[in-house]
């Protein structure tokens, strides 16, 4: 087993996530502010 593969799976595996997390936080934040000035 490489152990340097394999630790760089899991770094691109939490980047991944921490990507995806922001983008939604980003995507919702603006539909809610949208909404609270349309409103």
């Amino acid at each position: 087993m490489d152990l340097e593969s394999e630790s760089w799976r899991k770094l691109n595996h939490v980047l991944k996530l921490v990507l995806c997390h922001t983008t939604y936080g980003l995507v919702s934040s603006n539909i809610y502010f949208q909404w609270f000035v349309h409103a």
